[in-house]
Formats: C-alpha cells, structure tokens, sequence
C-alpha cells in the first residue's frame, strides 16, 4: 500500500478525533475546519517523507497542532470556548460525554488541557504526546502530573457539594 493511500485510509478512520484536535484549539466549527483542511493539504504533500507508518498518528497530530498555531497566531486572536460548544459538535462518535468531567477539562489552562486531551482521549503515549507538542518527555509528564492534580482538587470540590 503506498503512503498516499494509507494516509488516505488513517484520514477516513480518524476523522473525527482528528477534527475535535483541531477544535481543541480553534475553538469553533469554522477554524476548526480550516485548521484541519490546511493541515490535510500539508500531510498529503508531506507523506512521502513519513519514515515510518507507524508513527502517522504522531506525525498528523503533529501537523495540525503547528498549522492551529500559525493560524490562530495570523487569526490574531484565541476564542475562549463557550460552556456547552463541544457538545453542539455534530460527529459521529463522541468519546468526551462525561458531562461534569468534560467542564473540568475545559477549566485547565491550556498548557495542562492539551496533554490530558492527547494522552487520555486521543490515547497516544507519553512520547507521541512529546512529540506532537514539541516538548520533553519529562514536561509532558510534570504538566499531566499537574493537570490531574487540578482535576483531583476539583473533584474533591464538586463531592463536597453532593454530600
């Protein structure tokens, strides 16, 4: 199989969790969307210096955190997302319905808030989230340390009202 056409086939498979990345830091359905289609446009040209297939995932993940980057940046703006825009999102699949969890997450700065996303939702490892970050290994870690302690306190928080 040539890599165009598994590049193909990942982008058919992936849609979707692929698009809720791009939406983690657009912020809405329009720049999402654009997000995700440069960063298509980019891969496809790009696949052939993939090394390996293996690392696709890690490879795209990768293009469409620095293509949201340079958009946002050119955009000029950050959009502060709306309480219940990810769950007006019209996909097919949808893995973040745990409402009361779903607000925690958003309510982490968004340096702690995109390690979780990738490392629990996005099921990728310790290094594929270093990787498409940009960042050390021990830094994905501190800050996933740090972001499920925010979460644990919040927690701890939200069954102090329930009692």
């Amino acid at each position: 199989m040539s890599r165009k056409s598994s590049f193909e086939k990942f982008i058919m498979e992936n849609m979707d969790s692929c698009y809720r990345f791009a939406y983690s830091y657009a912020k809405n359905k329009e720049d999402a969307e654009d997000i995700l289609n440069d960063s298509m446009l980019k891969a496809w040209k790009a696949v052939g210096e993939l090394r390996e297939e293996k690392y696709m995932k890690t490879w795209f993940y990768k293009i469409i955190s620095n293509t949201a980057i340079t958009y946002l940046r050119k955009k000029g703006t950050f959009i502060a997302v709306e309480d219940d825009a990810l769950e007006r999102l019209d996909v097919h699949e949808d893995k973040y319905d745990d409402s009361s969890f779903h607000d925690m997450i958003k309510t982490l700065p968004e340096r702690y808030k995109e390690v979780i996303v990738l490392r629990y939702f996005e099921d990728m490892s310790i290094s594929e989230v270093a990787t498409v970050l940009d960042l050390n290994e021990n830094t994905v870690k501190t800050r996933i340390h740090r972001a499920l302690k925010i979460l644990k306190i919040d927690l701890e928080k939200e069954s102090l009202w329930t009692r």
